[in-house]
Parts: C-alpha cells; sequence; structure tokens
C-alpha cells in the first residue's frame, strides 16, 4: 500500500551532512590519538581496527535511522518519477559520501607507507650510488698506477730485444692482478694487437674505438661491461703507457663485476622480500641489464627488454624523471613495482632501486579490507532501499516502455524492408551466436527460410570448420570492439562461394554490445576472375623464365628486366646481378657501343617504334659472341620503354660462315668442272669436224677406185 512522503528533503540533508561532520571530525580525532598512543610503537594494528570498526556501527546506525524514517512515511503513487529522482539523488550524495571517505582513508595510509617506502628506496639508491661511483674510482687508480708508472714503459720498451724484461713485465702485471683483485690482463701493442693476455682473452671487436679515445686523451678510459669469450662478465680499464717517444701500447685490466660490484648490488640494508636493484643501460633501442635481477634466471649481461615496452627501466629512460622521482611500472616479470632510478655519474649507466607493490600494499590491506567492507555494506543497503522504492517506479514506466517498443517494431520494419532487397546477405546475431535478424538474400545463399534460420547458430548451418571460423571473427570483433572486412569461403548447398564479409559489434541504445552485426556480399565470380587472371600471370611468367632467349626491359637506358636466358647469353649466373648492374654498356663490344646506344635513344624517344639489328656482345669471361637484337617502344608506369628480346647466334653466324665458303668452293669447283667440260666438248667438236674432213677427202678416192676397176667391190 502506498503512502505519502512527509519527510522533507532538507531533513534528510541535514542528516547526512551531520553524518559527514562526525566522520571528518572522528577520522581525524581518531587517527590523531592513535599517533599520541602510539608514539614509538610498531604495532598500531590493534586500535586501528577498533578505530574501523566503531566507524562501520556508526555508519550502520545511522543508515538504520535513516530508512526506519523513511519507512514510516507515505510514497505518492502518481508521482513516482518526481519521487524516484528525489530518493536517487539522496542515496547518490550518501553514496558519494561514503566513497570518498573510504577512499580518503585508504589514500592516507597508502600514501603514508609510500612516504617512508620513498624515502627508504632513495636512501638506497644514494647508497650504491655511492658504491658503484667509489669501486669506479679505484679501478681507475689501480689503472692510473700502470699509466704513470716509468716501470712498465721502459720493460715495454725492451719487450723484443730482452726476454728477461719481457718476462718481468708479465710477472709484474700478474702480481698487480693478483694484489689488485682483477681477474685478467692484456698487453696490446700501439695499433691493438693483442701481445700478451694472462687468461688467452682476445681482444673484445669494438675496443679499437676506446683506445683510440685513449691515445687522444692519454686518460684511463673505461670499456664494458660485456660478456668475454669465456661468457663471464667483463669491464676493462685501458692504460696507455707513458712511451715518451714512441707509440703507446695498452695495458688492459680486466674486472669481474661478478666478484665485488654485482654482490654488492644485491645486498640490501633493509630485509624485504621483493626490493631488487637494477643495474643496466640503453643500447639502442633496447635495454640491457648488466647484473642479474633477484628473480631472474638470465645470466648478467644477457636480459635485454625492448625500450619500447612499458617497463620501469623504459618509463626511466623515456619520461626522463626528476631527480629522486617516484616511478611506477612493471618489471621484467610483468609484476607491478614502484622504484627511484638515477644516473650513475660519468657513465651511461643507470641504477633503479624497486620493489613490488604487493609488498608495499602488505602493510595496509588488513585496514583497506575494514574501510572497504564498511564502505560495501552502506552501499548495498542504500541500493536495497533505491531499488525497492525504483521498482514502484517501473509499473508506471511500463506503459512508456510498451510505446516505446511500438514505435521500435516500426523502425525495424522499416529497416527489414531495406534489408529483404538488397542482394547483399544481411544478419544480426546475439551475444550467443543466434541469428536475431536474416534478409532474404543471405536465407537464399543458405537455401532455407528466414523463419527456418532465425534463433539458429552457425554450427546449424555451416561445416564445423566454417562454423567455428565464423565464430572466431564475430568474437574477435565484439572483443577488440572493431569493425572487421575480410573474405570468407563458404561452402552452400549450389556450391562453394566467396564472400567479402563485414562484421561488427551490435549496439542497444545505450551503448552496450548486445550482438553482431554482418554484412556479407557474394564476390565468387570476381575471385575466379583472379584466379583465372593469376594462372595466366603464373603461365606467362614461366614460359618468360623458362625461354632460350633472352628477354628484357630497358627503361631511361637501364636493364629495367631481364631474364635467365638474357643472363645465360652473356654468361652471368644471376639476372638480379645484371638489373642490379643496370648499365648495359658493359654487354656491348667497344666498337658497336655507340651505334646500339643511338638505336636505343631512337626507340626510347618514339623516332622508330621497333628495333632490329646485329652488334657484338660481350659475355662475363670477355668472349665476344654475335647478338641478334630485336625490340619495340611500349608504355610502362607512364614512363617510355623498350621491350623485346636478344638471340646468342654465334653459332648461326660459324654455320653460316662455314656454309659460304664451301659454296664459294663448291662454285670454283663447277666453274673448273664446266671449263673441263667445255674444252672436252670443244674437243670432241674438233674430232668430229676432223672425221668430218677426213672423210670428206676420202669420197673422190673411193669413186676414182671405183670408175678404174669396175665389178671390183670394195
Amino acid at each position: 500500500m502506498y503512502r505519502e512522503l512527509k519527510l522533507p528533503l532538507t531533513r534528510i540533508l541535514q542528516t547526512v551532512l551531520s553524518y559527514l561532520a562526525m566522520a571528518v571530525l572522528g577520522m581525524v580525532l581518531s587517527s590523531k590519538m592513535i599517533e599520541i598512543l602510539l608514539a614509538g610503537s610498531s604495532e598500531p594494528e590493534p586500535l586501528s581496527l577498533l578505530k574501523d570498526s566503531l566507524m562501520i556501527l556508526a555508519c550502520i546506525l545511522l543508515l538504520g535511522l535513516v530508512w526506519q524514517q523513511l519507512l514510516h512515511q507515505d510514497i505518492p503513487r502518481n508521482n513516482l518519477s518526481g519521487y524516484g529522482k528525489k530518493l536517487e539523488r539522496l542515496f547518490s550524495v550518501l553514496a558519494a559520501f561514503i566513497l570518498i571517505f573510504s577512499a580518503a582513508s585508504i589514500i592516507y595510509r597508502v600514501n603514508t607507507a609510500e612516504e617512508i617506502h620513498e624515502a627508504r628506496m632513495q636512501a638506497i639508491v644514494d647508497l650504491k650510488i655511492r658504491q658503484i661511483s667509489d669501486w669506479l674510482k679505484e679501478r681507475e687508480g689501480d689503472a692510473a698506477l700502470l699509466q704513470t708508472s716509468d716501470i712498465y714503459a721502459a720493460l715495454y720498451q725492451h719487450w723484443h730485444t730482452d726476454p728477461g724484461k719481457k718476462t718481468l713485465l708479465l710477472q709484474r702485471l700478474e702480481q698487480f692482478n693478483k694484489i689488485k683483485g682483477f681477474s685478467a690482463s692484456s698487453l696490446l701493442d700501439p695499433e691493438g694487437n693483442l701481445l700478451w693476455s694472462s687468461s688467452q682473452l682476445p681482444p673484445h671487436p669494438a675496443l679499437q674505438i676506446t683506445l683510440q679515445q685513449a691515445i687522444r686523451t692519454q686518460k684511463i678510459q673505461r670499456f664494458g661491461p660485456y660478456l668475454n669469450t669465456h661468457v663471464q662478465p667483463s669491464l676493462d680499464f685501458i692504460a696507455p703507457l707513458n712511451t715518451k717517444d714512441s707509440p703507446a701500447p695498452f695495458i688492459v685490466l680486466h674486472s669481474n663485476p661478478a666478484n665485488w660490484l654485482f654482490p654488492a648490488l644485491e645486498t640490501q640494508p633493509v630485509p624485504s622480500q621483493t626490493s631488487d636493484t637494477v643495474l643496466f643501460r640503453q643500447e639502442g633501442d633496447q635495454i640491457l641489464f648488466l647484473n642479474q635481477p633477484r628473480f631472474s634466471k638470465d645470466p648478467p649481461l644477457t636480459s635485454k627488454i625492448a625500450i619500447s615496452k612499458p617497463l620501469l627501466a623504459s618509463r626511466f629512460l623515456s619520461n626522463k624523471s626528476p631527480f629522486n622521482a617516484m616511478l611506477r611500472g612493471r618489471d621484467y616479470r610483468n609484476e607491478k613495482v614502484i622504484g627511484i632510478g638515477r644516473a650513475v655519474p660519468d657513465t651511461d649507466w643507470y641504477l633503479i632501486c624497486k620493489m613490488d607493490q604487493s609488498e608495499l600494499y602488505d602493510e595496509i590491506i588488513k585496514d583497506a579490507i575494514w574501510i572497504s567492507l564498511a564502505g560495501l555494506l552502506a552501499l548495498f543497503m542504500a541500493r536495497a532501499s533505491y531499488v525497492m522504492l525504483r521498482q514502484q517506479e517501473q509499473l508506471v514506466l511500463a506503459a512508456n516502455t510498451r510505446q516505446l517498443q511500438s514505435e521500435r517494431s516500426q523502425a525495424v520494419k522499416l529497416f527489414s524492408n531495406i534489408a529483404d532487397n538488397s542482394e547483399d546477405a544481411i544478419f544480426a546475431k546475439d551475444m550467443q551466436g543466434r541469428y536475431i535478424l536474416i534478409n532474404r538474400a543471405a536465407s537464399r545463399f543458405v537455401a532455407q527460410s528466414v523463419s527456418d534460420l532465425l534463433g539458429k547458430s552457425d554450427h546449424d548451418i555451416f561445416p564445423p570448420e566454417q562454423a567455428e571460423m565464423l565464430v572466431k571473427t564475430g568474437r574477435i570483433a565484439i572483443e577488440n570492439n572493431i569493425v572487421l572486412t575480410q573474405e570468407e569461403t563458404l561452402d552452400l548447398p549450389d556450391g562453394q562461394h566467396v564472400f567479402l564479409a563485414t562484421k561488427g559489434p551490435l549496439y542497444d541504445e545505450k551503448g552496450r554490445v548486445i550482438g553482431l552485426f554482418g554484412v556479407s556480399r557474394d564476390i565468387t565470380e570476381r575471385k575466379q576472375a583472379e584466379i583465372v587472371l593469376r594462372e595466366s600471370e603464373e603461365r606467362f611468367r614461366a614460359i618468360v623464365e623458362q625461354s632460350l632467349a633472352g628477354i628484357y626491359i630497358i627503361q631511361r637506358h637501364r636493364l629495367n628486366y631481364v631474364n635467365p636466358g638474357f643472363a645465360r647469353i652473356f654468361a652471368w649466373d644471376d639476372a638480379d646481378t645484371l638489373i642490379n648492374m643496370g648499365d648495359i654498356g658493359h654487354l656491348i663490344s667497344a666498337e658497336d657501343q655507340e651505334w646500339v646506344h643511338q638505336q636505343i635513344r631512337l626507340a626510347e624517344s618514339g623516332e622508330i617504334s621497333d628495333v632490329h639489328f646485329y652488334f657484338t656482345g660481350v659475355r662475363q669471361d670477355h668472349e665476344l659472341i654475335d647478338i641478334e637484337f630485336y625490340g619495340r617502344k611500349v608504355d610502362d608506369k607512364g614512363h617510355p620503354a623498350l621491350i623485346g628480346l636478344i638471340l646468342d647466334i654465334t653459332e648461326r653466324r660459324s654455320v653460316e660462315q662455314t656454309l659460304t665458303q664451301q659454296a664459294e668452293e663448291l662454285r670454283q669447283r663447277n666453274a673448273e668442272l664446266e671449263r673441263f667440260n667445255a674444252a672436252m666438248v670443244d674437243r670432241e667438236l674438233e674430232m668430229i669436224e676432223l672425221k668430218r674432213q677426213i672423210k670428206a677427202l676420202s669420197q673422190p678416192a673411193s669413186a676414182v677406185s671405183n670408175d678404174d676397176s669396175p665389178g671390183t667391190t670394195v
């Protein structure tokens, strides 16, 4: 039963503001009291717990009074909306105050703990920086002893002439290593070549730059740290000897930072479960850890991270934080940490002292939990009251909701008409992957009616692999809140189709994701045309690549493309080498170069469209060959080009010359034979004529003989 609300809103606000004043005063006084009572004590938890418990109890009592007063007042039935707004404002203010007080108390405790640990880490950083600087100065001082000592310089000057002094120099260096704690030492000549090493260590390849700097400055130089060939960390101190009139040799003292420096960094002056001191330097776009971090299994100088990663060391380098500024981020374990960084003077090193945020907050987590529980309890009571009264208001709003749904139904029908007239498949799914909207084009593709498809999922329509692919792409679009466009191949009743699908998250009027929308266009014919075109291109490329003729493209008087056959003609193993060289002059004999270049220029300029000529080419082994050149001017990407082929006609020319020579010899022999035949014919004719003459001469004598001797037969 509904009753009128007689409690004024101002009275409720007065109650809330009174609670605010009492809470602030109680928090300040209780904190001050604990400070006074526990001055010098290291265990404030009992009284803090009692104070927070009393605050929770006061919250419950005050909310109970407000609740009791509200229950005894009538709620207007005909003005639920206005009443709900007032009630919402009231509980919003109350919830805001509860959250502010809870958060302020937690922040106060967090800030106090952070200030203590910040001061502690600043002290540790100062200590470690001082230790590193002192250690480096001590090592450089040891190297300076060698540089300024005339003994070592004098012994080196007799290195090649006096074996005894050579031995003495090496013994002194080994004794110096033992006394000063160096792991090894090396002696280099003025050019940086290794003369001697106590541990048989070759010089680092990048040492030459530091040696040159040592020559210029005549000061002790430092190189490293780095991993030597024994996979041990080494920090080298380079001392150029003072040889006065001759080039200075170098003594390189190898110090292993793992013997003292790294253990000194690992030592923590204050006990801590996660505190760590990291020494690193920047190498290009990466950060190299010089020592072994506390929780890392990687040895020193082996662990690298990209500077682009949002880690604590990267933030220190990129933000260029002020002196002793507290940094927050993640370390190499991806753990949230806080720390303080500082550059090590006179080096390219950086030092960060850090600790896990979880360890920092362990000191205040119990109090924070109690404060949070009190705030949650108060918020729960406020929310419960608000929900109860809002339920009554929802009855009045139901009619408006039905009207709104009717209007939306009209809009949905309009959209459905538009979608059904589209040739593209248009659909929508809910968060469970069930189809809640699908147009006629989509139903035609799968050969099912729209009513049969509604409520189904992809697994009910498509093969398992394709359905899983569709579900996966939809999940990616929803989880990443993006619109995806990609090609999808689906097996449909009339065969396999390729779709260009666009998918994205579907929102309600409040901007919440309620499903997935999609538009798919059938591009099967286009894809088939692309496949045919690609196969044609591949066949053409195979023909070109396997052709025995040399195929070329010349553009701007340079080789833009040649096939392997072109390279083989000129005895080159790789066509790309000729393309990279570009110039064609080295392929033409000296006597033909000017004429060939002129023909190519005429073709490229368009003065002649086709070229066909012969020239003498030069193979890679300098052998001369005969080349037949064909070419035609074309347009390639808006620029004139000459495309064509060449043939090696050396054998053909040789055969032609042989045939020509043989033909000439045959012609000469035929001529001789003809002359011989002519001579024989002439002789034969002469013989015939002679016989005729003889016969003619012999005829009268026969007649006389016949007259004188009648009856005589010859």
